[in-house]
């Protein structure tokens, strides 16, 4: 609506919108339902194999559309030039050395970005574009760049000496940096930016800071707080304190950001790039008692195996090991594994009531035959052993929730739902109260999705990494009522 508005006024021409592969279609439909007469182009990983990709990129950059929706993993695709990075690299660094020049609180930090430049410029310079006779992005000249779930694109790189803090990732990712200069892309020629997430800081404080730099970046440069360093020592201190170990059997000390100070100069100064939206009783979010743990104890096979888990770490840590043989990404997705369900790691094994699973379906079935009358339906997150050919949790759930007298008509899996017209069937069943149970990842359901229509209790078998990712069925819904996480 923001997009049409302006393109109505004159203030845009041409307006893109980056959304999660998943829910493509969802924005196709609400955008049509909203402007049935609107000229849209909804790009997704099936209209844009490489055959015909060079032909819809032509389509961007000369049709004129009221909108165009572009997957996350399509927009990804679209490069900008070799020659435009050079020139991009070239400013930066001239910017740079007048910063030098004027200011000598960081001189190091600046001389390690003017390095850093010259390094890049000698790796692009040699760089060619082979036989790609394509559009690039700035060809598109797109006027206003709309990222939907823009804290996916919040990793980043930046320079910092600070070193060993949990929850900072200075290295970054490709995927983020690109993104990062295509939003300057935008910027420098004039346009807008807007980025749309409920989740803003999922992880750490820095990525308040990230946030920044996207939508206020000169802003940061005009109070000296453009370099990391400088920003997190205006705001926020390292902590070191014991916590708890990767094998749950020990602790050990970590450093994070968890003091901050000048917080209403940080809010105010986020207020000129953010709309704060404050959440109270008349917003129609349902009740909610907190969240309920379901505590399973320990079995001996689980003890047994951390033991191991416990040996694995220290021989990591010590350097024992290769980091291709082991390393403690693998560690700690085997100890998610053994804690979810201990024939993940060893099928010889057997599991009783007493286990996640156990538990898990007793609860289901608990809330499916009390809710029978108003037909109310429940999601489970799992984000591990998802269905498959062999043992796995989801086939092993539906079948204990059907020798307990759910019928199997009414139990879903979000993965089998592999094109956007089933998904869009799954999702109408799941809010009409035709499906009662489905079962699906974080990723397949949790981002974007409304099913919440019915929505009555929401299970995390597995609890997922992030704060954000928990307890989605706390949103706007149309019926007010009690709801349960567990």
């Amino acid at each position: 609506a923001a997009g049409m508005e302006m393109k109505r006024m004159g203030i845009s021409n041409k307006n893109m919108y980056v959304v999660p592969n998943n829910i493509v279609g969802q924005w196709k439909d609400i955008f049509e339902q909203m402007y049935p007469n609107a000229k849209l182009l909804t790009i997704e990983p099936k209209t844009f194999k490489p055959i015909n990709r060079k032909q819809v990129m032509e389509e961007i950059r000369d049709e004129d559309y009221d909108g165009i929706i572009i997957a996350y993993s399509c927009f990804e695709r679209i490069k900008l030039s070799v020659d435009y990075r050079i020139e991009r690299l070239k400013t930066k660094k001239a910017e740079l050395e007048n910063e030098k020049n004027n200011n000598l609180q960081y001189p190091r930090k600046i001389d390690r970005e003017i390095k850093k430049i010259k390094e890049e410029l000698g790796k692009l310079t040699v760089a060619q574009e082979v036989d790609y006779n394509g559009v690039y992005f700035e060809d598109m000249e797109v006027t206003k760049l709309f990222v939907d779930e823009a804290h996916n694109f919040k990793n980043v790189p930046f320079d910092t000496k600070i070193g060993n803090v949990m929850g900072l990732n200075p290295k970054g990712s490709k995927k983020c940096e690109e993104m990062f200069h295509k939003v300057q892309c935008v910027q420098k020629d004039g346009g807008g930016v807007i980025l749309a997430t409920g989740t803003p800081i999922t992880n750490s404080i820095t990525d308040a800071y990230i946030m920044q730099r996207y939508l206020q970046n000169g802003e940061l440069g005009l109070l000296d707080l453009q370099h990391f360093d400088g920003w997190i020592g205006m705001f926020a201190e390292k902590n070191t304190e014991f916590e708890i170990d990767v094998d749950t059997s020990s602790y050990r000390i970590t450093t994070r950001f968890s003091r901050f100070h000048n917080l209403p100069e940080l809010t105010t100064l986020l207020a000129s790039i953010a709309d704060f939206h404050q959440v109270d009783g008349a917003e129609n979010i349902p009740k909610h008692n907190g969240y309920k743990d379901a505590l399973i104890s320990k079995s001996y096979d689980l003890k047994k195996y951390l033991e191991e888990i416990s040996k694995r770490a220290e021989a990591v840590r010590m350097g024992a090991v290769l980091r291709t043989v082991d390393n403690m990404l693998k560690i700690t997705t085997d100890g998610r594994k053994a804690a979810l369900d201990m024939r993940l790691v060893d099928s010889s094994l057997s599991v009783g009531c007493q286990s996640k699973v156990g538990r898990c379906v007793e609860n289901v079935a608990n809330i499916y035959f009390r809710t029978m009358k108003d037909r109310l339906t429940q999601v489970i997150f799992c984000d591990y052993s998802t269905p498959k050919k062999g043992f796995n949790i989801y086939d092993d759930i539906k079948v204990r929730l059907k020798n307990l007298g759910i019928p199997e008509n009414e139990i879903a899996f979000a993965h089998s739902a592999n094109t956007e017209k089933k998904r869009k069937q799954l999702f109408d069943d799941v809010r009409k109260g035709k499906i009662r149970v489905i079962l699906g990842s974080t990723f397949k359901i949790g981002m974007g999705v409304n099913i919440q229509d019915r929505l009555i209790a929401l299970h995390h078998i597995d609890v997922p990494w992030r704060p954000a990712d928990v307890g989605r069925i706390l949103r706007t819904f149309k019926i007010k009522k009690n709801v349960e996480v567990t």
